[in-house]
């Protein structure tokens, strides 16, 4: 039980061109909206208003878009999944600011900061709950996709801090470990929002699992975006990550040297990179251009139905790095 009555609203002017940008100012309001109508009962919801505001809602257009684009038909239906998406999201990022002690998110204090970690914590978890309650209603199979999405990105959280604590050894190149990490905490919120509109609009198995693998893809590009853009601001600021070093850019006998010194934050990436006269921007633009490509792949994958939506999910990966990359003024 996951599609409701049909009755898409075809609100898009006829005359406009149907891309990416037109999908996106069309239905942004439309997300905010639903945000704003499934916390409203919540005793917070002054508190949750402020803090669903002012991002990017990446992951609930996502979600829209994957619904839409598997088939689903009901706006409604898309925008709630799409709502308890960016809920998910938007409790991730006050629980890491909190792990990570950040005092500032979209350029204002972090809820820990302004609110004390506690009610940051409750502000968060009423945010997944919201986020479940919001699900219940198209059935176990989505809320179990939640449940797992948060699973798997606490699972990453968890290895990341405790790498950067020293607590855990890190097998091979630090680029792996770096890559897994990021595959875990933030790519894993990707898949769950591809995959909770992809259940949402009531699609086979194989194409779920296509729009999964999209949304995994794309979640790694963004978040190599996001570093790049770090470490482009600042070559040696520590990034919030493991360092990223191969074994083809770092001699074998200096290998095991750089990464203990990585994971015990004796040395942040910047000075990696520099001291080893490592090429970090080169890294960054192959790695995120790779991932977009395969990205792209799974959008235009043959099971994929042919509809309006399929140009814009292949559009969309390089989208969203484009919007990530546009903060930090880089470019590929």
């Amino acid at each position: 039980m996951v599609e409701q009555p049909a009755s898409t609203e075809q609100s898009i002017k006829a005359d406009k061109p149907f891309n990416i940008d037109t999908f996106i100012s069309e239905y942004e309001p439309k997300i905010k909206a639903c945000l704003i109508e499934v916390v409203s009962h919540n005793d917070n919801k002054d508190t949750l208003l402020k803090y669903i505001q002012g991002g990017k809602n990446l992951r609930g257009k996502l979600a829209l878009l994957t619904y839409f684009a598997c088939g689903g038909t009901n706006e409604q239906t898309g925008l709630k999944i799409a709502a308890a998406s960016e809920l998910s999201q938007s409790a991730s990022l006050i629980k890491d600011d909190i792990i990570d002690k950040d005092v500032t998110r979209r350029g204002a204090d972090s809820a820990w900061v302004e609110n004390g970690p506690l009610e940051a914590v409750r502000t968060a978890d009423t945010m997944i709950i919201t986020g479940l309650d919001t699900l219940v209603e198209f059935g176990a199979t989505l809320v179990k996709t939640f449940v797992g999405g948060w699973k798997e990105a606490w699972t990453g959280e968890s290895k990341e801090f405790n790498a950067l604590q020293g607590l855990e050894k890190i097998e091979g190149p630090a680029y792996k470990f770096y890559i897994q990490t990021i595959r875990q905490k933030t790519a894993a919120l990707f898949v769950m929002s591809a995959k909770l509109g992809a259940e949402g609009a009531g699609a086979s198995s194989e194409l779920i699992n296509i729009m999964a693998n999209y949304g995994m893809n794309l979640g790694i590009a963004y978040q190599l975006g996001d570093d790049y853009v770090d470490f482009s601001i600042s070559k040696i600021k520590a990034l919030p990550k493991i360092g990223v070093v191969t074994a083809a850019q770092v001699e074998q006998s200096l290998k095991t040297g750089v990464i203990e010194a990585v994971t015990k934050g004796k040395f942040n990436i910047g000075q990696i990179f520099s001291e080893m006269d490592i090429n970090a921007v080169e890294f960054y633009k192959e790695q995120i251009k790779e991932y977009v490509n395969i990205a792209m792949s799974y959008a235009v994958h043959l099971l994929v139905p042919s509809t309006k939506y399929l140009p814009l999910l292949r559009d969309f990966p390089n989208y969203c790095v484009k919007q990530m990359l546009a903060e930090g003024k880089v470019e590929l």
